[in-house]
Order: structure tokens, then sequence, then C-alpha cells
């Protein structure tokens, strides 16, 4: 697989065959399941994350790796981002998220509980690094 995040994202559409317009129509259906219009992914934003001139937003990379059948771990890796789990603050937190998913009834980590957990996680790395890891928005 290519190097840079989008030639990589790139690179596993193509090989599933998957055309532009059907991620567009796979996010539209997650954006209407979660509520939240942040998970839509248009062709137009897809050429810019593909062609690595904007990176995008958790949501974003969320609908992405659920319509690809990818590890979030792996594309947030291809941005910089730790992995979840790797220290034992982080191990706690996803037992946590997914004690609470449990309680609520749930089979699954439904999208928003776990994109708030990841953006605290987020949060917590980007204080603890000196340097900038880009914008992600």
């Amino acid at each position: 697989m290519p190097g840079s995040p989008g030639q990589y994202l790139k690179a596993v559409r193509e090989r599933l065959q998957v055309e532009m317009r059907e991620v567009q129509d796979a996010s539209m259906i997650i954006a209407s399941e979660e509520g939240k219009e942040d998970f839509y992914v248009s062709p137009a934003r897809l050429t810019q994350i593909e062609s690595d001139e904007s990176i995008p937003s958790f949501y974003k990379l969320f609908s992405l790796y659920q319509i690809y059948g990818l590890d979030f771990n792996e594309v947030l890796s291809r941005y910089g981002v730790p992995r979840v789990g790797g220290s034992r603050a982080n191990r706690r937190g996803l037992n946590i998220t997914l004690q609470t998913a449990t309680r609520e009834g749930r089979n699954e980590v439904r999208p928003g509980l776990l994109l708030r957990f990841l953006q605290r996680l987020w949060g917590v790395w980007r204080r603890s690094t000196s340097g900038s890891q880009g914008n992600l928005s």
C-alpha cells in the first residue's frame, strides 16, 4: 500500500472497486443513522482526502473505515495518531467506553460514543506532544 494516508485510502477504495458516489451514498446512510452530517463524505471531499490536500475529521475517517472494512487503529496510525490501547490509560478509557455501551444494552460500540472517546484521547495526545501533527477537521 502507498505511504501517505490519502494514497492508502485511495488504494483501498480502488482495490475494493468502490466508486466515489458509492462512498458518498454509504456515508449518507451512516450520517442519517447517527443523526450527524459530519459523517457524510462528498466526492469532492473524498478527492481532497485521497490527494492529501486535507486531513479528514474523526467522523469522516470513521465513515471511511466502516465503508472500506478497515481497522480504525490502522487508519488513525496513517495520520500519526498512536494506537488506541497502547497505554494503560488508553485501555482503561476504552474499557469504560465498552462498559458504558454494554450498560446501555448495545451489542457494539456506537460511533458517537467511540468518537467522543477518541476525541478526548486525541486532545490528551496533542497536549502531550510538542510538535504539531496537523489539524484534523
